[in-house]
């Protein structure tokens, strides 16, 4: 079955007279009739009415209204927030007015829907305005209607995809993502046909989407490449922290290459050297492309891992070609408390934290709660989650960065390093009717009773249960040794009437059974 659009008695004559031959006249489906469907609103806003006759019932297969009471197109994974309305989105069968309205819009936008009657389907566009493509920047686009059509120009700073052409357009105003490029046929997943590189300038053609809150122009037509005078042909990089020398290999074409490194580099990045070595002609390549091969150097760092980019040009004026490098350097990891690591700012630094999982939010992506004596920290996504065998108890080490999500700070994808000890929960009785154990670990929380010794901390705490525990040593750290087995309840400000919790093994003094060695990982 041919699914063609039905017209207007206007439409049809002059199409009729040109390709009379492709025309079916209003009312081809069986079941439905629509006055026209091709449905034109003014650009200054206003309405436009359908009337459909149907003999069954009927819907618009692509548009929903979600619970806040919007109307949305379909489209397979991006639905997006129409920008007409329409008086109803189904109906029965009988005669039924359709009424289509939209706001004033400063440009040409389109929309095909469809329409299910009894399984057949029936076409239908929307069109607001004149859908000539508007010239504008990629500003103007990010502040654009959707719908409308745009010609930008800029150059393509990464590729997503290579087979339906997904690609980054960047004209110095801003940033749009390319989803879909049609070849010269106007076919899709054909982009390599293209031969579109990085830091080429490109001309295209399309319409604008928000997806989320990624601004698209979607199976864009191309107008125009110009090849990008400058490739860079080393790959991506990973210099050690201790720092050293990185080579990067710039080819080109025309009036040289040139290396320059951005201000919010240039404190611990340098170019120290440049060797230009030409290219060899050949009968299949005549004019090969030169090369400058830069050397810079890359100071040593004491911090977190940090990335890197430099900047190489062509030349000056309209015709300068502009790509960029990127790399990453190995950073220090640091040592923090729970609540050092809440406090330290966003960014890729490495953070060390040690403490016990108090919670597992998440078994699936290891989503839990490490805590120490200073705080507590959200750890969103533990890498190796599932082969270390995490569990509430578990004292451990975990590495990664300091995220924060709607304020709150986190720790996003980390690596655990090391599980201490798997500790297990128990009461004071329970506690108290262990063997003695070197090897064996638990946990006890309970209210301070009395500081026996400021110095090594040696406490008297009650448990939820009502047993009376004795705590020889109780320090901040895991392991303690030396001067940080002193004055911890000192620093930790530790009362009598605080509630604590402590990890430690069950030993005995003169018969009287104790914890010995309490690391304390949260207080309260």
């Amino acid at each position: 079955m041919k699914l063609k659009y039905l017209f207007t008695a206007m439409a049809s004559a002059l199409l009729f007279a040109s390709c009379a031959e492709e025309f079916e006249p209003a009312g081809s489906l069986e079941n439905f009739e629509a006055s026209k469907t091709y449905v034109a609103l003014p650009a200054g806003g206003g309405s436009d009415t359908v009337l459909v006759n149907a003999k069954v019932d009927w819907k618009f297969t692509n548009l929903t209204v979600t619970e806040a009471g919007d109307t949305v197109i379909v489209d397979g994974s991006k639905n997006t927030t129409a920008w007409f309305k329409v008086s109803q989105l189904q109906g029965t069968a009988g005669t039924t007015q359709l009424i289509f309205s939209a706001d004033a819009s400063n440009g040409g936008r389109e929309v095909e829907l469809s329409i299910d009657v009894a399984g057949q389907t029936q076409f239908m566009k929307v069109r607001q305005g004149s859908m000539e493509a508007s010239s504008a920047t990629c500003k103007e686009v990010i502040a654009g209607a959707d719908g409308k059509t745009y010609r930008v120009k800029g150059v393509c700073t990464a590729i997503a995809n290579t087979q339906y052409g997904n690609w980054y357009l960047n004209d110095g105003t801003g940033e749009v993502y390319v989803y879909g490029t049609l070849d010269k046929n106007g076919a899709t997943k054909n982009f390599a046909s293209l031969g579109i590189e990085v830091g080429d300038v490109v001309e295209v053609e399309g319409p604008k989407l928000t997806y989320g809150t990624t601004i698209e122009l979607v199976d864009v037509t191309v107008v125009s490449i110009t090849k990008s005078l400058l490739k860079v042909t080393s790959p991506e990089a990973t210099v050690a922290k201790d720092g050293g020398k990185l080579e990067v290999a710039v080819a080109y074409k025309g009036n040289g290459a040139y290396a320059s490194v951005p201000e919010e580099y240039q404190s611990w990045v340098s170019l120290v050297d440049s060797k230009f070595v030409p290219g060899v002609a050949t009968k299949v390549e005549t004019n090969p492309a030169d090369t400058v091969k830069f050397t810079f150097n890359v100071a040593p760092n004491t911090a977190g891992s940090r990335a890197g980019q430099l900047t190489f040009k062509s030349s000056t004026g309209k015709n300068a070609s502009e790509v960029t490098y990127k790399f990453t350097q190995e950073g220090a990891i640091a040592n923090v408390t729970a609540a050092e690591f809440n406090a330290a700012p966003v960014g890729e630094a490495q953070y060390r934290i040690t403490g016990m999982v108090t919670e597992i939010a998440n078994t699936k992506y290891g989503n839990l709660y490490v805590t120490d004596w200073t705080g507590k920290v959200y750890v969103y996504g533990t890498t190796n989650f599932a082969d270390m065998n995490l569990q509430v108890g578990s004292m451990v080490e975990m590495v990664g960065p300091r995220a924060e999500y709607k304020g709150a700070a986190q720790m996003k994808n980390a690596v655990c390093e090391n599980v201490l000890v798997n500790a297990t929960p128990v009461t004071g009785a329970e506690f108290m009717a262990k063997e003695d154990s070197e090897e064996n670990f638990y946990v006890l929380t309970g209210v301070i009773t009395e500081i026996a010794n400021t110095q090594y901390g040696n406490i008297y705490i009650q448990t939820e249960d009502g047993e009376k525990v004795y705590i020889y040593g109780t320090y901040g750290k895991w392991n303690a040794q030396g001067d940080d087995k002193k004055n911890f309840t000192t620093a930790a400000g530790l009362q009598v009437g605080d509630t604590i919790t402590v990890v430690g093994i069950k030993s005995s003094y003169k018969g009287v059974g104790q914890m010995k060695n309490g690391c304390c990982v949260a207080i309260q």
